[in-house]
């Protein structure tokens, strides 16, 4: 065996062209096996090393299986895209070039494996695969390399870039105890970015970025053969009214130059780490600076939608204005109870999280919140308001939700197996809020207080999620009156009344009959 252990995993799709049927790329088979020989010579006695199982790209576990956010801290292992170029030959005078992504998977820690290249459109093309370590005696001495034929398409041979799709490649690993989940956007490479013949004048770098919760990593993959090269690194952020709209509007929030470190064309990549102080649409734009140029060669990264971690200066002023508002709270309280008024208080904001993957438990949820909201007034924070607001961006209901919420109340699915008769939604700008949810859930509890609780119906019988996993379980209906209880228990019995319009009346009525009784002269 070589020194290092190299398993190429190629997957190939089928593309038609005018010529005729243009057969490169074929799923063969659900259940493959890769092997330390190239191209996965499966005759070979080194086959087994892993097991390759594909994944339907229209089946719930590739649609919906990975989190839209990633959340992981525990790393099982490194991650890096380096693109090359696949010459094959179908014909005698038909010769194509491809351009591959390839996935190269180092430092392995986990023992399975599942990966999702999602090409975003109007109608995205997913692939998933699955990858496993079924032999607990091979070891991994420097790295396992991965080739991933992600595509198949004839490569652009007239100069212009295909950088109009942006590529998603969401991986989740795991050791049996802990979960790594990473996400990374990229632009398919063109031939200019990836040929052996090129200069300082004429290349443009591949550039992809990891997206975290709050922060980035742009990665610049080194230039095929040997340049001198400078990289003049901007961030970008997109003004919130016009994500979509010209990069000309756009404010650029960090300058940085980067030297290549030597002329060896084998050089590790360059990584550049940013961190926002805002909410927004971030993306990175690479320039090749060679001598005087004045139209120097760019590219750009797709745009991130990121969230802000809280400094630990803006901690303290959190702290120190929460103490004043209780200050003024119990001032107002004082003052109500001297004149004799009814000292109410607002319900608690209830954030409502469920898996919406199955229709039915879907419809008993949107009815759970309509009977609570109608008949005892609690002010529910729910998935299904998104679309009235005015961004209808799920992001930002996201990040606002769980910072005005005091109760989080995750209702338990069924079974991801379990039939659905209604069928199950279709893919739509609402996907994974319950995951969005949870993963802000995670980044902001260690900062705000959160009475976080787990609902069952009589049908949940599915998996609690690690981040609500140790809270408290209401099981419907036998603990209703409990439910109700606790989501009250910081009310007094009139102001639990006066939450409804029917029982704000009431009580000013009782008041009103009360001080007549007591003092005839007043009317």
């Amino acid at each position: 065996m070589e020194d290092r252990l190299i398993v190429f995993i190629v997957f190939l799709f089928v593309r038609n062209t005018s010529g005729g049927d243009f057969q490169l790329c074929i799923n063969r088979e659900e259940h493959q096996t890769c092997s330390i020989k190239a191209l996965g010579d499966l005759n070979s006695e080194d086959a087994g090393s892993c097991d390759v199982e594909y994944i339907p790209r229209n089946s719930p576990e590739c649609k919906d299986g990975f989190s839209s956010t990633p959340t992981s801290e525990q790393r099982l292992g490194q991650i890096i895209i380096k693109p090359f170029i696949l010459e094959s030959k179908c014909t005698v005078n038909d010769a194509h070039s491809i351009s591959v992504p390839n996935i190269i998977f180092s430092d392995i820690k986990w023992k399975k494996l599942k990966f999702r290249i999602t090409e975003i459109g109007s109608i995205p093309s997913r692939h998933c695969r699955r990858l496993a370590m079924p032999h607990k005696n091979v070891t991994v001495e420097t790295k396992t390399v991965t080739k991933l034929h992600y595509d198949c398409y004839k490569s652009i041979t007239d100069g212009s870039l295909n950088t109009g799709t942006i590529h998603v490649l969401d991986v989740e690993a795991t050791d049996g105890v802990d979960v790594d989940q990473r996400k990374f956007l990229f632009y398919l490479p063109a031939l200019q970015m990836l040929g052996t013949t090129t200069n300082e004048t004429i290349w443009k770098p591949f550039v992809y970025v990891e997206k975290m919760v709050t922060s980035m990593q742009l990665r610049i993959v080194p230039p095929p053969v040997p340049l001198n090269v400078t990289y003049q690194i901007e961030v970008k952020k997109k003004p919130t009214e016009n994500v979509a709209g010209n990069s000309d509007a756009d404010e650029i929030v960090a300058v940085e130059s980067i030297v290549a470190k030597s002329l060896n064309s084998t050089l590790v990549e360059e990584i550049y780490d940013y961190s926002p102080t805002s909410l927004g649409y971030y993306y990175f734009v690479v320039t090749i600076k060679q001598g005087g140029c004045m139209s120097c060669n760019s590219v750009k990264s797709p745009p991130i939608y990121l969230v802000v971690e809280p400094s630990h200066l803006s901690l303290y002023l959190v702290i120190i204005a929460s103490l004043l508002a209780v200050a003024f709270v119990m001032w107002i309280l004082y003052r109500r109870c001297n004149s004799g008024l009814p000292a109410t208080r607002k319900p608690p904001k209830v954030l409502v999280i469920y898996p919406s993957q199955n229709t039915i438990h879907a419809e008993c949820v949107k009815s759970f919140v309509e009977y609570l909201r109608s008949e005892y007034g609690f002010d529910i924070l729910y998935d299904d308001d998104i679309q009235n607001t005015s961004h209808c961006d799920p992001y930002y209901w996201a990040d606002e939700a769980i910072g005005e919420a005091t109760h989080i109340m995750y209702i338990v699915g069924p079974k991801t197996d379990r039939r659905d008769i209604s069928g199950n939604y279709t893919h739509n700008a609402m996907y994974n809020v319950d995951k969005l949810l949870l993963s802000f859930l995670k980044a902001k509890r260690p900062l705000q207080n959160k009475n976080v609780i787990n609902v069952y119906f009589e049908h949940s019988d599915g998996i609690l999620p690690n981040e609500t996993r140790n809270d408290r379980a209401f099981f419907l209906l036998n603990d209703w009156q409990k439910l109700i209880a606790y989501l009250s228990r910081d009310l007094l019995p009139k102001q639990q009344i006066m939450r409804t319009k029917r029982g704000k009346n009431f009580i000013e009525d009782l008041t009103r009959v009360n001080r007549l009784l007591k003092e005839p002269s007043v009317v």
